[in-house]
């Protein structure tokens, strides 16, 4: 399983059950028109990993969109992705 967490900056995690999971979160400065950032998550048996950053810091004018994927490590055909969601200066959206 796999979700967008919303307590302070957005970021993916991803928990896993008895399977191997991979996660892939995508996040996106549209503030800035930067390329995408991704990051590779991976969990088992019961394990969870996350994308949030160890510190975080904004200044000025921010907005940026996150999503996550997942699939089962062994079956990358059947990728699912959460909606885009968009921090701007705090208040979050569904894209």
């Amino acid at each position: 399983m796999g979700w967008v967490d919303f307590t302070g900056p957005l970021y993916g995690t991803l928990s896993a059950g008895n399977a191997s999971c991979v996660g892939q979160v995508t996040t996106v400065d549209q503030a800035h028109d930067a390329a995408p950032g991704n990051v590779r998550l991976n969990a088992a048996d019961y394990a969870q990993a996350t994308s949030k950053p160890n510190n975080y810091l904004a200044f000025g004018y921010y907005k940026y969109a996150v999503r996550i994927c997942i699939w089962n490590a062994g079956d990358a055909g059947r990728k699912l992705c959460s909606p885009t969601y968009v921090n701007e200066q705090g208040k979050v959206s569904r894209e």
